[in-house]
């Protein structure tokens, strides 16, 4: 069969295109760094990428939570702390209130005092978090745990996330650790304490001392179980990191472009645009009439 002129420089434009498509192709590759920009290019590579890509979301999402979590769980410490130090002062209060030779007028002043304590551990109990909940209320986010006296209406749930894959960790404190659940009612004792006080009954202020000395220890214990909190979620980020990384290099094993290989293709690819260029032109020049 005979090939005509114009056949002749219909295979030379379609070779052109083709090359075309080619260098753009090789570009593309050192343009993006993937090797694989369509499931054909290499349909197994292409499916095991899109599982790296998918762990590689889900494990951003749990970088946000366990920043989130971080975030809640540092201003909880943060109020316990605030009662820590409340609780402290009450039981110097209660210490030096608790001695016979301390007046009627003396108790009573210092009852006052202990009554603005309470307002400070009641406020700090019902500290709101960044997010707009209340940090000490359980799973009760959005109502204010404990009343004026101290009295908490929340509850021991606890909130978990998940913080790697198969890894959940409990990111909140609740309130019930400041109640007799977890050894005595922390904040009615500062309440009785004051009581005790105003009322110059000199027994009722030893008895609150021993509820103070226990209340130190149960808020330091709360405090403690938040910090241990915190420093799991630091652990789990490291680690959530470190996987983020070992991901990365699996997909540039999978999809990632050879810089070197795809600089040679590129290379090839132009050339062929080129000879195919030159090619087309010397047919077109032997079809024009002489």
């Amino acid at each position: 069969m005979r090939v005509t002129e114009g056949r002749l420089i219909e295979l030379q434009t379609a070779g052109i295109a083709k090359a075309r498509t080619d260098v753009a192709r090789a570009g593309q590759k050192i343009a993006s760094g993937r090797a694989l920009e369509v499931p054909s290019d290499d349909p197994v590579a292409w499916i095991e990428g899109a599982r790296v890509r998918a762990r590689q979301e889900m494990s951003q999402r749990r970088g946000s939570a366990i920043g989130r979590a971080e975030t809640r769980l540092v201003e909880t410490e943060g109020a316990l702390a605030v009662i820590g130090d409340a609780l402290i002062r009450a039981q110097e209060i209660a210490v030096q209130m608790a001695t016979p030779t301390v007046t009627a007028a003396e108790r009573a002043q210092a009852a006052v005092e202990v009554r603005a304590l309470l307002d400070t551990a009641v406020a700090a109990a019902n500290t709101r978090g960044h997010d707009g909940e209340y940090l000490l209320a359980g799973d009760q986010g959005l109502t204010a745990p404990f009343s004026a006296v101290g009295v908490y209406s929340g509850d021991s749930g606890t909130r978990l996330i998940e913080a790697g894959e198969g890894v959940r960790h409990a990111v909140t404190v609740s309130g019930a650790r400041l109640t007799a659940a977890s050894g005595i009612d922390v904040l009615p004792a500062l309440d009785a304490l004051a009581t005790a006080l105003a009322g110059n009954v000199v027994a009722g202020i030893q008895a609150a001392l021993d509820a103070m000395n226990a209340a130190v220890g149960q808020v330091a214990d709360a405090r403690s179980e938040a910090g241990y909190r915190i420093h799991a979620l630091r652990d789990s980020e490291d680690a959530r990191v470190a996987f983020e990384n070992r991901l990365a290099e699996t997909q540039a094993l999978t999809s990632g472009t050879d810089m070197i290989e795809a600089a040679s293709e590129l290379a090839r690819a132009s050339n062929a645009l080129e000879a195919a260029r030159l090619s087309a032109e010397r047919i077109i020049e032997l079809a024009r009439p002489r």
